[in-house]
């Protein structure tokens, strides 16, 4: 993806831009496999360091034997996984706090409808502009800018079917956000009398929706385990992209430019390296987010728009603003 950076600004920016993005998906990705260790180990006797530790084995293993055709076949058939599990979850939820009237009343009741708050005050973090605008913002660099959605565009057929692949992805990306916002408000109307985190059933906010997912289907058989696989599934399908779009970064980045005699098996070679060295690290970050204070989305979020908005911004800038250039001889 940032190959344009170089043509347009030059080799420099092109490297930095890479390198930001590989320390943001780093920490992201620790931070997404440490998510289904939450979940499993809410309803199975493993240890949160043995899942991290399975979830990263796997993710590795078959992203750098299979490639990039692994991580689209794998992803489809987790995307199924994922909303099967989220939806399930949802009305569940939902029909046990007495339907959607009784979840709309609990988060009136506690001042959660904020969403057409249009108050401009910037400082403010959760406002209808901070959320349109910080949203959109972040949606475009993730679609537009990322090196993982770059490489799934360059497996499609032709320009006409990657610009088609863009725009249908984006209703299942607000149905799954959907589904995902409302599981949560349905959660806060569960627990709107009895706070798990401070009666001791939980030790971190993390813990809620696989904690109440546990206790909503602790007589249903498989549904838990259908939640647990939809977590894995987000983490799976997040991780092994998330190594094979950063194994072509560092490659084509920062190796290939200063040793471009390399061979097509030498190529392939490193690769694999590098995604056995990116999965190490990964599961290295996830430990690191064990240790974290606040909630993992927050974290995540910050993470994220940290390194997001500066190289939306810079593809903008080059794409936008023709006069604007490097300072060259320096």
């Amino acid at each position: 993806m940032f190959e344009y950076l170089e043509y347009r600004f030059d080799e420099r920016i092109r490297k930095l831009a890479s390198f930001l993005s590989i320390v943001k998906m780093t920490f992201y990705m620790g931070i997404a496999v440490y998510l289904p260790a939450l979940a499993l180990n809410a309803v199975t006797p493993m240890g949160l360091q043995t899942t991290m530790l399975l979830t990263s084995g796997i993710c590795t293993f078959y992203t750098a034997l299979g490639g990039m055709k692994a991580v689209i076949w794998t992803d489809a058939l987790q995307t199924f996984i994922m909303f099967s599990g989220g939806l399930a979850a949802m009305i569940k939820i939902v029909i046990m706090v007495g339907g959607t009237n009784a979840v709309l009343e609990s988060l009136e009741k506690g001042g959660r409808l904020n969403m057409w708050d249009f108050n401009l005050d910037p400082t403010l973090q959760r406002t209808f502009w901070t959320i349109f605008i910080g949203y959109n913002i972040n949606l475009s660099h993730a679609m537009c800018v990322r090196q993982a959605t770059g490489q799934r565009y360059l497996s499609c057929k032709s320009i006409n079917h990657a610009r088609m692949a863009a725009i249908i992805s984006v209703f299942p990306t607000m149905l799954f956000t959907l589904v995902a916002v409302f599981s949560g408000c349905a959660a806060y109307a569960y627990y709107e009398t009895c706070d798990p985190l401070q009666s001791g059933k939980i030790t971190k906010y993390d813990q809620l929706m696989p904690h109440l997912v546990s206790e909503v289907f602790h007589s249903t058989p498989g549904m838990t385990g259908l939640f647990v696989s939809a977590a894995f599934s987000g983490t799976l399908s997040t991780v092994s992209s998330g190594i094979n779009s950063l194994g072509s970064l560092i490659l084509e980045d920062f190796i290939v430019p200063s040793k471009r005699s390399l061979s097509e098996a030498s190529r392939v070679a490193i690769s694999k390296t590098i995604a056995v060295g990116l999965g190490c690290l990964v599961l290295a970050m996830a430990f690191l987010t064990e240790t974290m204070s606040g909630t993992i989305v927050s974290i995540g979020t910050s993470l994220d728009g940290s390194a997001s908005g500066p190289l939306l911004a810079l593809f903008t800038l080059g794409i936008f603003f023709p006069w604007t250039n490097t300072i060259k001889g320096t």
